[in-house]
């Protein structure tokens, strides 16, 4: 998972971005969640 702020990238395996989500979505400029393009 990426969000991208407008101070710069943050870059977090997906369990961690769902713990911060409710704070970072505020202020994302953009959330990038490509969990569908990882083969099992």
């Amino acid at each position: 998972m990426r969000v991208v702020l407008a101070s710069g990238d943050l870059v977090f395996c997906a369990h961690h971005a769902k713990a911060y989500e409710a704070k970072l979505r505020d202020t994302a400029v953009e959330w990038v969640d490509e969990r569908a393009l990882v083969q099992p």
